[in-house]
């Protein structure tokens, strides 16, 4: 399982729920074993102990898969965010004048990719198999140009021979993957696995 940055072709593979979840196990199966000292008088069914297990490792299997889509929703949210807030623009070029006029005049977003909002507003999470995925929603098109929203993503993270590249899916990724401690705390204190 995974999440993957659709446009960038990036995938992130968090690291830190694996020791938490296993933390969650062993903390578990020493509940287990305790309870297991404590009624040693009474005669153990085996299925008593497997059936304990097996409730322990599918909740850690929903914890693992719940804290994966919170990082993939927290990563979409944090590209939207950064877009509407022009986070990374000191890295992009200008509009040409000539759009930015071309902008005005016609009443739309001047700031750059939100002529419209059409882009900012396709983007989402989904789920594709085992692995969540932050792009834009599948098989929408620009209303505008008729241009796939995943392939109008891609022109604009990377730029063609006409138009500026202007990295946002990238620069998101990044600081997203720097937060996931704090992704990672806030979610497991929201499903209060340890408690």
């Amino acid at each position: 399982m995974a999440i993957r940055i659709k446009p960038v072709g990036k995938v992130y593979e968090p690291r830190a729920i694996k020791k938490v979840v296993k933390e969650y196990i062993d903390r578990g199966v020493e509940e287990i074993a305790n309870e297991l000292a404590q009624n040693v008088a009474k005669r153990v069914q085996p299925n008593w102990i497997r059936e304990r297990t097996r409730l322990l490792l599918k909740r850690a299997r929903r914890i693992e898969k719940g804290y994966e889509k919170r990082m993939a929703e927290y990563v979409a949210n944090y590209l939207r965010k950064g877009i509407l807030r022009q986070k990374w623009k000191s890295r992009w070029k200008p509009l040409s004048e000539k759009y930015r006029r071309y902008k005005l005049r016609k009443g739309l977003d001047t700031r750059i990719l939100l002529a419209y909002h059409y882009y900012v507003n396709s983007i989402t999470v989904y789920q594709l198999g085992e692995d969540w995925v932050v792009g834009t929603k599948p098989f929408q098109k620009h209303p505008k140009t008729g241009i796939p929203m995943e392939k109008l993503a891609r022109f604009l993270e990377f730029g063609t021979r006409n138009m500026p590249a202007r990295p946002h899916w990238r620069p998101a990724f990044k600081e997203a993957q720097k937060n996931a401690g704090y992704v990672l705390r806030r979610y497991l204190r929201d499903v209060k696995a340890f408690g």
